[in-house]
């Protein structure tokens, strides 16, 4: 693949494999770009692959190139943090020089002009619930701004810090710089403020990037972790945090809790209240719009091939669409894969049957000595035998089924030839009991 020349966009860890195992030459290897140069350090796998290349590709040219590299960064704020940090970039990419290009310099805009990009960009409502799940998270964010102000005086609340901006990374990096010269004087209330702004912030960007269910398991693991720690978090006592929770268990399931009998008088006449579970498994609303661009694309393509049938310039070889896909990491390309590949029910069923699963060995286990269990938790038992039975017990009977209509016709013939081989019964050696 290599050898065919080329431009590839390749991941740090398989490109080391490939330098070490030989599969890629540094002797064929013009020039390497780094993407998020800000995170390289001198022990990071990028600094290791152009320390590999740097020595191989001179020793390869005999001292007359050593081949170039470059580091790109979109966050100017990450690369000035911490102590001389600009000087650790540039030694673990080997470089010399720092360029610093806004995108309104003259160079930048006359380069971008050339080869101006053709975009449609397409805007994706939120569901009703996530709209609801939103909102509470903001009243939350107003709620420990609010406690943070009256907790200290040390942060100066400027025009950046509102509610509006609390979803982007410097939010809370921009409250924490301004404090980290008085940490050390500060009380657990405000540290732990301080940190429960961080973790909205990244439940705000959770829920436009994990579906239902990985939500709800996520609130779940952050409510485990308060109730662990030596000074919980207070946002969780709030009335945003329990329309939270509410409206964020109902994208996943519903429970609807039968009534009395208003008849019955007495105890024993009273019956036990029986609820239902309606799983409602609600996918990420992006998904559903990358279908949708997915399908218009092969709509167009076959359209477009069924034009060019008639004339005479047409390739041989021509294959479908190509369509690339950008993810920002492997957990959601693995969710699309499945989602595209699979489809929505059967990936959001699977998700749901491994949730059920974890929670209710758990829940067996806090209920093993009581000698009741909730309605809530019986429900979610029953559930997960339907799920399993829905994903793999009818398509499991078949493939039985088939199975066995098989060994039955192979079989069938043999029986003959199996009873004149077969070996008396007073040579069978006989077991003791």
């Amino acid at each position: 693949m290599y050898q065919q020349g080329g431009i590839y966009i390749i991941t740090s860890r398989i490109l080391i494999v490939d330098l070490l195992t030989q599969t890629a030459s540094p002797a064929s290897i013009s020039g390497i770009l780094v993407y998020h140069a800000e995170k390289v350090t001198e022990t990071s796998t990028e600094s290791f692959i152009i320390r590999i290349y740097k020595t191989q590709k001179l020793f390869a040219s005999q001292g007359q190139s050593s081949g170039f590299v470059k580091g790109f960064s979109e966050d100017a704020s990450e690369v000035i943090q911490g102590f001389g940090n600009v000087d650790k970039i540039l030694k673990g990419l080997f470089v010399r020089r720092l360029y610093l290009y806004p995108r309104f310099h003259v160079d930048i805009v006359e380069e971008l002009e050339k080869y101006p990009p053709k975009v449609d960009e397409l805007h994706q409502q939120l569901t009703p619930l996530m709209k609801e799940i939103q909102g509470a998270l903001a009243a939350a964010v107003q709620a420990c701004i609010r406690q943070l102000k009256s907790s200290t005086n040390l942060i100066e609340w400027t025009d950046d810090l509102t509610v509006e901006n609390c979803v982007t990374n410097n939010f809370d990096r921009s409250i924490s710089r301004q404090l980290e010269h008085d940490w050390h004087r500060l009380k657990p209330q405000t540290k732990n403020l301080v940190y429960d702004l961080r973790t909205i912030r990244t439940l705000f960007q959770y829920l436009l990037q994990y579906d239902s269910i990985a939500f709800w398991k996520l609130l779940n693991n952050v409510k485990t972790m308060s109730a662990a720690s030596r000074t919980p978090s207070m946002w969780l006592l709030t009335p945003a945090a329990d329309l939270l929770f509410r409206k964020a268990k109902d994208r996943v399931y519903k429970l609807s809790m039968g009534r009395r009998s208003a008849t019955a008088t007495t105890e024993e006449n009273i019956p036990a209240l029986v609820g239902k579970l309606t799983p409602v498994l609600e996918e990420n609303p992006k998904w559903r719009l990358l279908k949708q661009v997915l399908t218009e694309v092969r709509r167009d393509w076959r359209e477009k091939k069924k034009q060019q049938q008639g004339k005479e310039n047409i390739a041989k070889n021509a294959g479908g669409a190509r369509v690339l896909v950008m993810t920002k990491d492997n957990r959601t390309l693995e969710t699309l894969r499945s989602y595209l590949v699979e489809g929505k029910d059967r990936t959001m069923m699977l998700r749901w049957l491994n949730y059920l699963e974890r929670y209710n060995d758990r829940s067996r286990t806090v209920t093993k000595g009581a000698g009741h269990i909730s309605e809530e938790s019986r429900l979610l038992i029953e559930e997960e035998g339907r799920v399993r039975n829905f994903l793999f017990g009818t398509g499991r009977r078949k493939r039985n089924q088939r199975q066995a209509a098989v060994t039955n016709t192979t079989t069938n013939g043999g029986k003959k030839r199996q009873q004149a081989n077969a070996e008396p019964d007073w040579k069978r050696k006989k077991r003791k009991v």
